[in-house]
């Protein structure tokens, strides 16, 4: 069964690679690319002084250094090429359809859901699958500004599979430690994963089962959740750095809109609007576009 989930693998990774490779072939795209690549001099050497300004710099109200650390590495080996920054961002979201189907073989072969083998493969490959061929990942793979939409889901997934590992090893603090890293460069890639601290909890009570409300008694139910939630602080903490840079930066480039420009009433309807086009896009992947204008709400 081993060489089997293996051969699985490579195939998941050959599918998602043959089905962008059009892409290796396309230009910059002159719209963030420039900025990004371009026009940043910052990623034009690979130096300890290059390095600290990459870590702290604050580019375009956008804090991302592990983003703009792989640009450096890209334009390190092929200068301005792109060709080889559209390789990156297609090995990248390969390696990520592979990786999200060793996550979700790893989570349905888990005790609490003990799916058969079978179950979790067919589970495992058919999302997998999905989520490599679907037309709204497109944008995130074949342009290179999307580079933090792979990158930082590369770095999200191993984020996860530590912290499952940390809950059914233990508590080996050497899993916990491992996902609280891999979460550091992922919000250096892109800082939308801050969420993470809440998928965890979910993840929690569902499907680990590590929160069972109505099977403890309430001084066990108060410790375990004590636990669970102090598990979570690092994370936490460590979510609050992009927030304030993000604020910092807006704030001083004056690049929010002000509550009078855009009412606090607006901003929710268009985030509840904003949600629900996601969720039809990944069900009806039609009219899809780069630029989604503010609606007349």
């Amino acid at each position: 069964m081993g060489l089997i989930l293996i051969i699985i693998a490579v195939a998941i990774f050959a599918v998602s690679f043959i089905a962008y490779a059009p892409a290796l072939f396309y230009d910059f795209v002159h719209y963030d690319d420039s900025q990004y690549v371009i026009a940043d001099t910052s990623i034009h050497q690979l130096s300890f002084e290059n390095l600290l300004q990459l870590l702290t710099n604050v580019k375009d109200s956008y804090w991302g250094p592990t983003t703009r650390i792989s640009y450096a590495l890209d334009y390190h080996f092929w200068q301005l090429n792109p060709t080889g920054y559209h390789l990156t961002n297609q090995l990248l979201h390969s390696l990520n359809a592979v990786g999200l189907y060793c996550l979700l073989y790893f989570i349905c072969r888990l005790p609490q859901i003990n799916c058969t083998r079978y179950q979790s493969a067919f589970i495992a490959i058919t999302t997998s699958l999905i989520f490599a061929l679907h037309p709204q990942n497109v944008e995130a793979v074949a342009w290179i500004a999307g580079r933090k939409d792979v990158l930082s889901l590369f770095l999200l997934i191993p984020t996860v599979f530590c912290y499952l590992r940390y809950t059914q090893k233990n508590h080996q603090y050497r899993w916990y430690f491992a996902s609280l890293a891999c979460f550091t460069l992922a919000i250096g890639a892109k800082p939308v994963v801050m969420v993470l601290p809440v998928v965890l909890l979910i993840f929690d009570i569902y499907p680990l089962y590590r929160l069972p409300f109505f099977k403890l008694k309430k001084e066990q139910f108060q410790i375990t959740l004590k636990r669970v939630l102090l598990e979570k602080l690092p994370f936490l903490l460590l979510a609050l750095i992009p927030a304030l840079l993000a604020t910092y930066a807006h704030a001083k480039t004056n690049n929010l809109a002000s509550l009078d420009e855009l009412s606090l009433l607006y901003r929710l309807l268009n985030a509840a609007n904003t949600t629900f086009l996601y969720l039809i896009h990944s069900v009806i992947p039609l009219g899809l576009s780069a630029i989604y204008p503010l609606p007349n709400l």
